[in-house]
């Protein structure tokens, strides 16, 4: 994959996306504890502690890691319909200049 450093290992990577997962979970975890006792007792200020203390790691979390690999994907997938738009281009312009030599010789020999 383009953009990985020699110095890099899956192993590394794996281990970078089960923190950033684990915390992830964390997030959603205590968000949840927060929410329950925000129901319970109508106080949201569990809620707002919570979201402003983690809602900028996860943010940036997801980020990394759910942002960039798709779009990559798509310049990819974009890269190659161009390529044979291209060539399905290419083909129709050949055809047609045939076919209008063709029917031009057609013509004049009526």
């Amino acid at each position: 994959m383009a953009g990985k450093s020699p110095s890099s290992s899956p192993l590394l990577e794996d281990k970078q996306f089960l923190i950033a997962i684990a915390f992830i979970a964390g997030f959603f975890i205590l968000m949840s504890i927060s929410l329950v006792q925000y129901f319970v007792s109508a106080n949201l200020e569990a809620v707002k502690l919570v979201g402003a203390v983690f809602g900028g790691w996860v943010g940036a979390i997801m980020g990394f890691y759910f942002g960039q690999k798709p779009v990559e994907q798509v310049k990819q997938t974009l890269d190659a319909e161009r390529q044979t738009t291209k060539e399905l281009t290419d083909y129709i312009k050949t055809q047609s200049t045939e076919m209008w030599q063709k029917f031009e010789k057609r013509k004049e020999k009526e």
